[in-house]
Order: structure tokens, then C-alpha cells, then sequence
């Protein structure tokens, strides 16, 4: 019985690795598989997948080809896919989408997918769309943006909006290129002693300008740059309310690693920040351990595990760990300096969860006698345990930690002086 068991194991193997017989696809049939579901698609009025499949066959080496051939014999087809074109270059909702939908009409105009006429038709939808988006800001460039395949925004007005746009993002740390270099360059292009840079001279120390972004700001305002090289570095003094040694140093040594252009004294002085953390509340809770042992009888075991590792009708067993722990914190920060508060946050909220794991399987047959078990039983099982999570009080302590950290970096002096180096 055993042996016509494995011989049966061993067939599906086979027959699951080689696809139950069937034929490998071929590299030039990629394309022809890609449109034979597109079709299904479009049948089912599904044109958003249909066109998912379309792209994903002109992406194959011989894919222009066999969309084409396809259009040529199922007109409605390319009709379809036509008209979706045209929808989606009717929405777009950002400079990188706009450039991407470009770029893909592009490529389908030089395969001759879309006839000229078709493609005019939705770069003009696009050309629309970032005209009045950036007029409205729906669409928001700033000089970080790719504006080559769009001319017009070159010109007034959008380039004194894309220019004042990205002092903005500067300033509120929008901007995830930051396109100093790209600003500099423009202003420097219409005269260190134009309006515009004149207006932007007292805007620097409000835009966050970064050590690695001096040699690009200097060729403007090089003394804006000799100053800040000189400044002296924000000295800050810490003190801690409600709160034992241990955390104050734990606190303390964090923020040391994290911001380590400040200068953490031991003293204070009308030119040093005091930074106030008060323990409002720190409530921890761990939830105990407990045990739950699953049992399962000998046909709930998978067939071909129960047949060679287990007697007949022998249970399986194993438990299930479950326990947990919670903290609910609330700290509040404040800073000041010359006798005037500058800052004023509470870091509060609630960490936490459940902890799970599965342990000591084993095979138990019917006289009592008990043995490991080196494999899972089922697929309530593998629901059970695939899952295995801990969860230590140490880990939330850290992560309470964290964020009291986190929270202290957005004083503005101490935010300013680590993103300067």
C-alpha cells in the first residue's frame, strides 16, 4: 500500500512540474498569449484589462507586429484600445504622469499602433491638461519637473509659477528632488541682481538649504553661504521631568546618535535651547502567556504525511503561544531660548499587539506514546503558525523612544543645524 502511495506522490510531482503535459511557451508566442486574453477581456467588457494586455504584448519582441495583425482582423478591438488612449490622456494629475503618458504615445506612434491624426489628439488632451493644471496647480510643476515636452511652460505665465512653486516646496520640504541647483540657475541666468533674485534673497534661511546644495547656491549668494559656513552650532540642554535615570539616559543617548551636528551641554545660557521632556504618562501592560494545544485526527493529516510518519489513527498535536504587551504614552516637549518658548508638542499614542507562535509538534498514537513531529499537518495549520509574531515590551519601549525623538528633531533650531550638515 505504501509503495503504490509514493508511486502516486511521485507521479504528481512529475505531472505538477511539467505543467500536466503541457508544452513550454515559446518566446514568440508570448505576444499571441498576451492577445488571446486581451480578447477575453474585451468580450467581457472588461476594456481596462483588454488594454493591460494589449501593452503587456507590444512590451514582446515581435509585439508590434502581432498587435497589429490583430487590429488589422478585430477592428472594434482597435477601437477599443483607441478610445481608452483617449481616456486616459484626458486625466492626468501630475508632471511625472504626464511625461510617462507622453512617453508611452510616443512609442505607439513610432510602432504605428495609432495613426498620426490619433496621436495629435491625445497629446493635445495631455498638452491641456498641464496647462490648466499648472495654472490651477492641479498639476503642479516646480524646476525639479521635466518641462521639455511642454514648451509653453517655459514662458509667462507658467514659468513665475513654476519658479514661486518651487520656493515653496523648498521652504515646506515638498519637493522630494529639492531642485536648488535647477532655482539657482534660473536666477543666476537673469542677473544675481534681478528681481527675482533679490526677491529670493531673503527667503534662503527659510528653504532649508543643505551643505550638500552651497556650491550651487554660492554662485548667487555667496555671502548667504559664508554665513551659514560660520554659524555656530545650536547648542541644546536637556532637562527631564517625571522620568527615571534610566530613560532620561536612554532619551539622551538617542538623541545624541540622531542629531549629532548639535552640541548637547550640561549647561544653559540665554544662546542655548532648554528641551523639556515631561513624562505625562507611560502606561505599559503585558498580557501573560497562555497555552492552547491543537489536536487532529489521523485522516485531518495531510494523506501522504499521515501515511508515512504517522501510525494508523494516531493524533497530531502541537500548541499555540499567545500572549502580548501594550504601552499608552503621552510626553510633552517644549523648548526655549532667551526666556521665550519655541516649541510646544506632545508625542502621545498607543503601541502595541499580540504575539503568536506554534511549538512542540508531535505525533501521539493511540497507546499514549508520543514522538516529534518534523512537518505541518494541514492547512489550518499553516494558517495558524505561518503567521508567527513576538512582540516584547523592549521593542515598544524603542519605539515609544523613537518617536519622542522624532518629535524633538522638529524644533526648528535643532531641525535646521542637522539639515544644514
Amino acid at each position: 500500500m505504501l509503495s503504490k502511495l509514493l508511486r502516486c506522490v511521485a507521479v504528481c510531482v512529475v505531472v505538477s512540474i511539467s505543467g500536466c503535459g503541457s508544452a513550454p511557451v515559446k518566446r514568440d508566442e508570448i505576444a499571441g498569449n498576451y492577445l488571446k486574453q486581451a480578447e477575453e477581456k474585451r468580450q467581457a467588457s472588461d476594456i481596462y484589462n483588454f488594454s493591460s494586455y494589449v501593452d503587456r504584448a507590444l512590451y514582446q519582441s515581435n509585439g508590434a507586429e502581432k498587435v497589429k495583425a490583430y487590429f488589422a482582423i478585430t477592428p472594434a478591438a482597435r477601437k477599443s484600445f483607441k478610445d481608452f488612449q483617449i481616456g486616459i490622456c484626458s486625466e492626468v494629475s501630475s508632471p511625472q504622469e504626464a511625461n510617462i503618458k507622453l512617453g508611452n504615445l510616443m512609442s505607439l506612434s513610432k510602432d504605428d499602433i495609432l495613426t498620426s491624426m490619433e496621436i495629435s489628439e491625445c497629446s493635445a488632451l495631455i498638452e491641456k491638461q498641464v496647462i490648466d493644471g499648472n495654472l490651477n496647480g492641479k498639476v503642479a510643476f516646480d524646476l525639479g519637473d521635466n518641462t521639455d515636452a511642454f514648451p509653453i511652460l517655459k514662458n509667462s505665465p507658467h514659468i513665475e509659477l513654476i519658479v514661486n512653486r518651487t520656493i515653496k516646496h523648498l521652504q515646506e520640504n515638498k519637493s522630494n528632488s529639492r531642485p536648488v541647483t535647477q532655482l539657482m540657475a534660473y536666477i543666476e541666468k537673469g542677473g544675481v541682481g534681478s528681481p527675482l533674485a533679490k526677491k529670493v534673497s531673503p527667503l534662503l534661511s527659510s528653504m532649508n538649504i543643505k551643505r550638500s546644495e552651497f556650491e550651487s547656491v554660492a554662485k548667487v549668494y555667496p555671502d548667504f553661504v559664508r554665513m551659514r559656513m560660520e554659524m555656530t552650532p545650536t547648542r541644546v540642554f536637556t532637562q527631564f521631568k517625571n522620568a527615571d535615570r534610566l530613560l532620561s539616559d536612554d532619551i539622551q543617548t538617542l538623541l545624541k546618535n540622531k542629531f549629532d551636528k548639535v552640541q548637547w551641554v550640561t549647561t544653559s545660557d540665554e544662546n542655548t535651547v532648554t528641551l523639556n521632556i515631561d513624562r505625562l504618562r507611560n502606561d505599559e501592560r503585558v498580557i501573560p502567556e497562555s497555552a492552547q494545544t491543537i489536536t487532529y485526527g489521523f485522516f485531518d493529516v495531510n494523506i501522504v504525511y499521515a501515511s508515512l510518519y504517522m501510525p494508523k489513527n494516531a493524533s497530531y498535536l502541537y500548541d499555540i503561544i499567545t500572549g502580548g504587551a501594550q504601552i499608552e504614552y503621552g510626553y510633552e516637549v517644549t523648548a526655549f531660548k532667551g526666556g521665550k518658548k519655541i516649541f510646544d508638542d506632545v508625542a502621545r499614542g498607543r503601541v502595541g499587539g499580540e504575539s503568536s507562535r506554534c511549538q512542540n509538534q508531535r505525533v501521539q498514537n493511540v497507546f499514549g506514546g508520543v514522538s516529534p513531529a518534523n512537518f505541518v499537518a494541514n492547512d489550518d495549520m499553516q494558517r495558524r503558525c505561518s503567521s508567527n509574531s513576538t512582540v516584547s515590551i523592549d521593542r515598544l519601549r524603542n519605539e515609544v523612544l523613537t518617536y519622542i525623538v522624532s518629535v524633538v528633531g522638529s524644533i526648528p533650531e535643532i531641525k535646521e543645524m542637522q539639515e544644514l550638515n
